[in-house]
C-alpha cells in the first residue's frame, strides 16, 4: 500500500489510543524537507510544526478518515 499524500485539511493523530486528532493547516515552504503547520482539533489555538516524513511513518502517526 502506498503513501497517501498529505492535504490541506487532512486530519492526523499519534499512533496508540487516546491521542488529539490534528488538522493540517497550511504548508511550511521555508524548511529544507517538507513541514505542514498542524492545528489541534478541539483545541485550534494550540499549533505543532511536522515533516510530511513524520505524517506517513505509520510507526508515529496515523491518518483519521473525516
Amino acid at each position: 500500500m502506498g503513501k497517501s499524500p498529505v492535504e490541506l485539511g487532512g486530519l492526523y493523530c499519534k499512533s496508540g489510543a487516546g491521542q488529539p486528532i490534528w488538522r493540517v493547516a497550511s504548508f511550511v515552504r521555508h524548511a529544507p524537507q517538507p513541514h505542514v503547520k498542524l492545528t489541534r482539533v478541539d483545541a485550534p489555538g494550540t499549533q505543532i510544526t511536522m515533516s510530511v516524513a513524520a505524517l506517513n511513518d505509520p510507526r508515529i502517526y496515523r491518518r483519521v478518515p473525516e
